[in-house]
């Protein structure tokens, strides 16, 4: 253990992230734009996931797992000892980059490829034999990739072939000539960023068709790589996997074509899960006050009286132990173990320079709570109030006056996310009341005006993030009284009516079965009936059942 801490303070917490943009600039462009264009959007729209059988590129089993987290680890360390040896490098990015994978198919194609080249030596040529560099061509489909022939491309060597080039007298320029690139396509392996000592990657090429690639990149936080299956060198499928500072494997995803997510396997335990989030800390010689963030892919934030400080690091879960890792001078890496009211106890430090434990006695521990967001101005949490009549009341409060201000609940304790924002005025509601679903989008929103409902009021199906709206009913108010609504299903077929406040509106369960019937009469509700999702009448139900409405908070 204190092996890995030590190294994880030298390297600086290196990453591994594949990046397919650039991936073949030696070999006249990046054929990938599309597909990581698809990625982005998929991640930044959250779009659902759906899990695809039988592609090219597999999520690894937990045993798997377990093997790769060791390579990983290994991979750091001696990417560190080989710092100053860049061919010894290439070797292990190499072997990072075939062995990840523990795939029969990855294992084969590195025993059947064992010809390597640098991508600046590769290119894809057209039938005349000359490189193609617009991959938007008609030329660019189906061509093939060629090396340049070992005599033509070191001029410092005595076999040099300089008839493969042709120099300009006018502007010095280098025309490579179809002379230089070997008779027959390409069959081999590709290494990609030699020129960039933090930057590799490898494919694999069959008679001048892509195989198999990935590319690894070395940064500052978490380890991430990126495997993509081809063919006919045109891609199918790529594999994104995320590692946190000492390469344990916390995540793996994988895309299709066009980016778009098909699958998601998450390796990490539920307890590593359980400490995800914010908390209140005293970090530093000066004990200074920061709110701390664990984020899920094992970096660490930290805020000063709103702001993002200048130092950030990273943090692992192991045996059950969180450690925090601050690359700042003299800061001692902190180990801490969730207590029993869900904060943080720093149970010992490691010395980051020679890996040496310190227990910190039980008395002296420091604790470190979960962090709270501060309410908004004039808020109180729904906990907060009670209902006297009609109107709403602030259970503190005893001068007897009923509330003023804004009643607000949300869905985790550290008041991130919202779940409800009801205003209050004299007690009653008065404008826009709006609940969200745990993913951020709209449940239900309406009007008020002095505790009536005033205009519309519509509600929504819960919809991934990113996906249209859903919505199941709307309807429009007038003095309290429903005068017109609609209701529809989730293929957005109407299936109720109210007008001039007679009609009745009917709800489904997400399997298309009747949920329930609501019958009005002159804008009142007059009746109403209940279904299980088999069809089965009930009597009476769970509160979800049935829709949000103008009513006093509950």
């Amino acid at each position: 253990m204190a092996v890995n801490v030590k190294i994880l303070r030298i390297t600086s917490f290196f990453a591994l992230c594949a990046s397919l943009c650039g991936l073949l600039s030696g070999l006249a462009g990046c054929a990938f734009s599309k597909a990581i264009k698809g990625i982005k959007d998929a991640e930044a729209k959250k779009e659902p996931v759906r899990v695809v059988a039988g592609k090219r590129i597999n999520l690894p089993d937990e045993i798997t797992v377990r093997e790769q987290n060791l390579q990983a680890q290994t991979f750091i360390r001696k990417i560190q000892q080989s710092a100053e040896n860049p061919e010894l490098q290439i070797r292990e990015f190499t072997k990072v980059l075939e062995g990840l994978s523990k795939s029969p198919h990855i294992l084969q194609l590195a025993e059947q490829y064992p010809r390597v080249v640098e991508a600046r030596y590769v290119a894809r040529l057209n039938g005349q034999r000359s490189v193609i560099t617009d991959m938007n061509s008609t030329e660019w489909i189906g061509a093939r990739y060629y090396a340049i022939r070992a005599e033509a491309r070191d001029l410092s060597v005595e076999e040099f072939d300089s008839s493969a080039y042709l120099v300009s007298l006018v502007d010095g320029s280098v025309l490579t000539l179809p002379s230089a690139y070997e008779t027959n396509a390409y069959t081999g392996r590709v290494i990609i960023g030699q020129d960039d000592p933090s930057r590799r990657g490898i494919v694999y090429i069959k008679r001048g068709m892509m195989v198999r690639g990935g590319i690894v990149e070395l940064k500052e936080l978490g380890l991430e790589q990126l495997i993509h299956a081809y063919g006919r060198s045109q891609q199918h499928e790529t594999g994104r996997f995320t590692y946190d500072a000492i390469g344990q494997l916390l995540e793996g995803r994988r895309f299709d074509v066009n980016g778009t997510q098909v699958a998601l396997r998450d390796y990490r335990p539920l307890e590593m899960k359980q400490v995800i989030g914010s908390y209140t800390a005293q970090l530093g010689p000066l004990n200074d006050v920061f709110k701390m963030t664990l984020r899920d892919n094992g970096k660490v934030e930290l805020y000063e009286n709103g702001v993002k400080a200048e130092a950030s690091g990273a943090w692992i879960f192991m045996n059950g132990e969180v450690q925090l890792i601050i690359p700042v001078q003299g800061f001692p890496i902190m180990v801490m173990q969730k207590n029993s009211n869900d904060g943080l106890a720093v149970v010992g430090v490691i010395d980051p320079d020679d890996g040496k434990r310190m227990v910190i006695p039980e008395d002296d521990r420091e604790i470190f709570p979960r962090y709270v967001n501060p309410l908004p101005a004039g808020a109180i949490l729904a906990s907060s109030v009670r209902i006297g009549g009609v109107l709403i009341y602030d259970k503190e409060d005893t001068s007897g006056f009923a509330l003023d201000g804004t009643v607000v609940e949300y869905y985790d304790a550290e008041r991130t996310l919202l779940k409800r924002e009801e205003p209050v005025v004299f007690g009653r509601h008065h404008g826009t009341v709006t609940w969200w679903y745990r993913n951020g989008k709209k449940q239900f929103e309406a009007e008020y005006v002095s505790g009536e409902p005033e205009g519309r009021t519509v509600w929504y199906r819960e919809t991934q993030k990113g996906a249209p709206d859903s919505t199941e009913y709307e309807g429009f108010w007038t003095n309290g009284e429903l005068t017109r609504a609609t209701t529809w299903d989730a293929k957005n077929v109407q299936t109720g009516q109210v007008d001039d406040g007679d009609g009745t509106l009917t709800f489904h369960h997400p399997n298309g079965q009747k949920r329930m019937e609501e019958v009005y009469t002159n804008g009142k509700l007059t009746g109403n009936k209940f279904w299980d999702d088999e069809g089965n009448p009930v009597e009476s139900v769970d509160p979800e059942y049935i829709p949000p409405r103008p009513r006093p908070i509950n």
